[in-house]
């Protein structure tokens, strides 16, 4: 096989499109998306961008990267000016349409390439109807990056509008069911294949897939039924903990919140949450009623947790002889932890 090798200096003195249409590229493929805007007098504005990511999922956070204002970016200067904008995933039905939208108009894209504004009472920014996947966001930090002039817009989610169809009882968005695109380069769209979603690597135990967001050979409740907002989860698993006490050589109450997405070292991994719930969630023969009412509640708390949360795993601090106990799991792609302690001699 032969190899194109390229150094810095060769980049540099690359013919100007050839470089642009070489770099842009190299990042593989990226995410496009429709972004609209309007301005304080109400002309509607949608350009499309591959330049849009993930920033954090607690608050829900995303970024949206601009190119040098040296000249009029109406994308830009609306939202700065009434504090809000749309993405919208582009589909195979009107992608051509979507690539237009990059042209130096006038007037309102959305009239020139013949798609189609939707108003949400949340907000003032316009959202493609033809959609799929829609999702307004409230401006909340602009940097201005040195290095080359970008800009750095960074969004909070106020309201997600998606085929109820494609969303998965675990948070996961099927973006292909969804018929999201994707792209490379400037100019190139691309339909996709999933290979697969595979649970959360665990040292020395082989991957487990899961099929259409869950574990395979699962029960797997229909696909688009409601989901319970994280709060409630939260509210429910508090309301199961309260007043709760894990009795080990001392007793200690536990603690449930939503917690930024974790950095997921699995060296302190401890016991599975049977093991760990077993001891206090089992009627024992002297239990007397009042023993088996907290006995009942443990299991009901540790039924809930495997219940509503995924990818969840419990970690067991190394301090001696307190340990530091922390449940964590997701849901709705956020992540929540319940924390107590136990002394271990």
């Amino acid at each position: 096989m032969q190899f194109t090798v390229y150094q810095a200096a060769d980049l540099a003195g690359m013919e100007k499109s050839f470089r642009a249409n070489f770099i842009n590229s190299l990042s593989g493929f990226k995410s496009v998306n429709l972004v609209g805007t309007v301005s304080p007098v109400g002309v509607t504005n949608l350009a499309i961008f591959s330049q849009v990511f993930h920033l954090g999922a607690s608050p829900a956070l995303m970024g949206l990267l601009v190119r040098p204002d040296t000249v009029p970016r109406d994308t830009l200067t609306n939202l700065l000016a009434t504090g809000y904008f749309t993405l919208n995933h582009i589909t195979p039905e009107f992608y051509q349409a979507a690539h237009q939208t990059s042209g130096r108009y006038t007037s309102s894209e959305f009239v020139a390439t013949g798609l189609s504004p939707e108003i949400s009472p949340l907000h003032p920014a316009p959202y493609v109807a033809e959609a799929q996947v829609k999702i307004g966001l409230k401006f909340i930090e602009r940097h201005d990056l040195a290095i080359n002039g970008t800009v750095l817009i960074i969004g909070q989610v106020v309201e997600t509008i998606i085929q109820a169809d494609c969303i998965a009882t675990d948070g996961y968005i099927d973006l292909e069911k969804a018929q999201s695109i994707t792209c490379s380069g400037l100019d190139s769209y691309h339909t996709t294949q999933r290979l697969a979603r595979l649970t959360y690597a665990k040292p020395n135990q082989a991957n487990t897939t899961f099929a259409s967001g869950f574990l395979v050979g699962d029960e797997q409740p229909p696909v688009g039924s409601p989901i319970v907002p994280t709060t409630e989860i939260v509210a429910e698993l508090n309301r199961l903990a309260g007043g709760l006490l894990y009795i080990s050589e001392s007793e200690h109450p536990f603690t449930v919140e939503i917690i930024a997405e974790p950095s997921l070292d699995r060296s302190l991994d401890g016991p599975s949450i049977d093991d760990f719930f077993t001891p206090v969630a089992t009627v024992q023969s002297w239990h007397n009623e009042s023993e088996q009412q907290v006995a009942e509640r443990f299991r009901q708390l540790a039924s809930a947790i495997k219940e509503k949360l995924q990818e969840r795993f419990l970690l067991k601090s190394d301090g001696a002889p307190l340990k530091a106990v922390q449940i964590m799991g997701k849901v709705n792609n956020d992540w929540i932890c319940i924390t107590t302690k136990v002394v271990e001699t």
